[in-house]
């Protein structure tokens, strides 16, 4: 199963980018959710989360822009990608 894509506006961190990241955690596991965490990993945030199989945090995304080892590492560049669309051009 494809994770999906986070959406490019109203982005919520529970419903689109810990889905995106296939986050295995819930709020009571980790204490509410970090959006550092999410985007950079363990070195992001104060909560480390957990993640599955398919996800990992946005940092591991494929190349925001293909072909130049760009993965994204801020909220504003991860809006429209996810683990599985193989990157494209950024969104503006």
């Amino acid at each position: 199963m494809a994770l999906p894509i986070i959406p490019t506006t109203n982005v919520g961190i529970y419903a689109h980018i810990r889905e995106a990241t296939d986050c295995t955690d819930t709020a009571a596991s980790v204490g509410g959710f970090s959006l550092g965490g999410l985007i950079a990993g363990a070195g992001g945030g104060s909560i480390t989360h957990n993640f599955g199989a398919q996800g990992g945090p946005c940092d591991t995304m494929p190349d925001a822009i293909p072909a130049t080892g760009n993965q994204p590492h801020a909220i504003s560049e991860v809006l429209g990608f996810g683990h599985d669309d193989g990157g494209g051009e950024p969104p503006p």
